[in-house]
């Protein structure tokens, strides 16, 4: 399994896994999760820590995180930064390798998109935090392709709202994503 962010999830995953490859960006929470790991003595996790890097457009544009082909997060402490080295991150590993690709890091819209080739057929591909307006593009665009389509609320930590989560089936067929985008808001797709 693959994962973009790293916590709680990891290390769940490392009790049923028998490999599980995960990509952090935050140097100082990658650490804590690597010290977490050893100390439960897990061998098979694969663990890379990728820097956001300098913003690779014209500054004066502004940065769409809901377009993937952009590799911005919606983070305030992220805005002037590009996620491309940490979503490419996935590209080193061969088309329909994955049985679950988990997104719950930064530059969701263009993990996600990334995501769709490396998952095996009747792979599973899982947003976490899916309730975000500009999630909602590739969101539909992965239920249009996808076999079959799951959500689930609860509470999370920290935070008195309920969270989504959604997981898409990828079908037997490895059919690639159009890479076309256009930016619909939530409001307008449900009109």
């Amino acid at each position: 399994m693959f994962e973009w962010g790293s916590g709680g999830s990891t290390l769940f995953l490392l009790q049923r896994a028998a490999e599980v490859w995960t990509v952090e960006h935050d140097e100082e929470w990658f650490r804590n999760v690597q010290k977490s790991v050893a100390a439960q003595g897990y061998h098979q996790w694969k663990g890379q820590l990728i820097l956001p890097s300098a913003k690779e457009t014209d500054q004066s544009l502004v940065s769409n995180p809901a377009d993937w082909t952009h590799y911005y997060s919606g983070c305030n402490t992220l805005q002037n930064r590009s996620m491309r080295d940490y979503v490419n991150s996935i590209e080193q590993h061969d088309d329909a390798s994955f049985d679950i690709i988990m997104v719950d890091g930064r530059a969701r819209p263009s993990c996600l998109f990334h995501a769709w080739r490396k998952l095996k057929p009747n792979g599973l591909l899982f947003l976490d935090n899916a309730e975000v307006d500009y999630y909602g593009p590739i969101g539909e665009l992965l239920t249009q392709h996808s076999e079959e389509y799951l959500a689930f609320a609860g509470a999370g930590p920290y935070v008195s709202s309920f969270w989504l989560t959604c997981a898409w089936r990828r079908p037997n067929t490895l059919a690639e994503l159009p890479s076309e985008f256009s930016y619909t808001s939530r409001e307008e797709i449900y009109e």
